[in-house]
């Protein structure tokens, strides 16, 4: 459209069809964004209107925010919806959507473009109930941490797909609002607020099977990684606290996730650690040295570190141990090396049987994992406690096969508001355990 007749054309465009909207193509947060009630006022706002400002017509209506994962060639591999309510364009509040129309829509998008990777779609239904869209952002959404916290883990598919190679994984998403403050994320169901989980307390007769993860659950570190780590730096010059270190090794868990099953042979191993410590240098910022850094920090933990029972453990499984009624068993992203290993910490014979990845060719959280031990077991998942220590891991791929999580929290990383039973330490789960198996709570509600 020729400058001299764009004036012209927003107006008949725009006519009979207020309000509208106007906003800058790029943004975030709402910032920028101009509402227009009449022909009048459109007029003056033209005089100032920047050359990359879009006008769309406002559609009344909640707010839809829906995400899309692409995979690398072009298909659709899942979706989400959820209604959101904003505040200064932050989303403070979300509810799983589902409505057969978005869907049909999503699918004939999805179709179409073809896109790779994360979208995200924000509209409105219109009085026909039909989808309007106003936004697509080829990104993560600002509500991601919201989206993982109902079950749809973008960011961790994202890694499994684009960086190892696995088919992206559908989500088993909860039918549940999140809110939002600035610190933390509250989880409520339809219709409590309560994890859904803690309905065991009024039956102890369901529970017949606890399934223990391994590492950081039933073994630690000694001395921990932190520790390694930080003398390593200081032979290299550096001095870094325990407190930027874990988090370095939180950011690279996420990006390179350890694959008991896959990595096998003495040379892999150091191959994967190669890789990943080069990454850890990166992440603590000391990248021009991270192949002094990768071989005395291999060489450290060969050297210094062994696996050792948490606090805790072994009187708690001698108690479960002498209760009539229930199984013990293992099952832990590791490699066939776990049972040796439970040996000579002294905790196999607590267990029933002991289960690795390796062994079952399928890793955490891929409820896959948990289904092909209930199969060699004979364990029923809607019996079984699963104790771990990581969320996605453990708490997310057990209940999606049917088992009911516990969440070992040793580090405090999780509010108390989180959606499953949570505990902090192995004196606290033990407390948990006695009132879950206990004779006193049959028949009880539990607040």
């Amino acid at each position: 459209i020729p400058e001299s007749e764009r004036e012209k054309f927003i107006l008949t465009e725009f006519q009979g069809k207020f309000p509208i909207v106007i906003k800058p193509r790029k943004g975030h947060g709402s910032e920028g964004i101009r509402y227009i009630e009449n022909i009048n006022e459109l007029s003056r706002q033209l005089e100032t209107l920047a050359p990359d400002d879009c006008l769309q017509e406002y559609v009344e209506g909640d707010e839809i925010t829906c995400g899309l994962l692409f995979d690398k060639q072009g298909n659709l591999a899942d979706s989400l919806a959820m209604v959101r309510t904003l505040k200064n364009g932050r989303t403070i509040s979300a509810s799983v959507y589902e409505n057969t129309q978005l869907d049909d829509f999503i699918n004939s998008f999805a179709e179409k473009t073809k896109l790779i990777g994360p979208i995200n779609l924000q509209l409105r239904m219109n009085q026909a109930g039909q989808p309007l869209v106003f936004e697509i952002n080829p990104r993560l959404s600002g509500s991601t941490l919201m989206r993982i916290a109902v079950g749809f883990n973008d960011p961790a598919r994202i890694v499994e797909h684009f960086l190892d190679d696995l088919p992206v994984r559908r989500a088993k998403v909860d039918q549940v609002k999140v809110y939002r403050t600035e610190a933390t994320l509250t989880v409520v169901g339809p219709k409590t607020s309560q994890p859904r989980e803690k309905h065991l307390l009024q039956n102890r007769n369901e529970i017949k099977h606890i399934v223990f993860d391994c590492g950081g659950t039933l073994l630690h570190l000694v001395p921990d990684r932190a520790q390694v780590c930080q003398e390593v730096l200081r032979q290299l010059g550096y001095e870094i606290s325990t407190e930027q270190i874990n988090l370095a090794y939180e950011l690279v868990n996420f990006s390179l996730r350890h694959r008991s099953s896959l990595v096998r042979t003495a040379k892999e191993k150091q191959d994967f650690y190669h890789e990943f410590n080069g990454r850890l240098a990166i992440a603590l910022g000391i990248s021009s040295q991270h192949h002094e850094f990768n071989s005395l920090l291999q060489r450290a933990f060969a050297d210094r570190c062994h696996w050792s029972p948490l606090p805790g453990v072994i009187s708690t499984l001698n108690s479960l141990a002498t209760r009539a009624g229930y199984t013990l068993h293992v099952l832990a992203n590791w490699n066939s090396g776990l049972s040796d290993l439970l040996l000579k910490t002294e905790l196999a014979h607590f267990f029933c049987s002991i289960h690795h990845s390796e062994g079952l060719g399928v890793e955490k959280p891929d409820p896959d994992i948990f289904l092909a031990f209930a199969g060699q077991t004979g364990v029923t998942p809607q019996q079984a406690l699963y104790i771990g220590n990581e969320y996605e891991a453990d708490v997310h791929g057990s209940r999606a096969a049917g088992f009911t999580p516990i969440l070992l929290d040793l580090n405090h990383r999780y509010t108390n508001l989180i959606d499953c039973m949570l505990v902090r330490d192995w004196h606290q789960l033990r407390e948990l355990l006695d009132s879950l198996l206990s004779e006193e709570t049959k028949g009880k509600s539990v607040e």
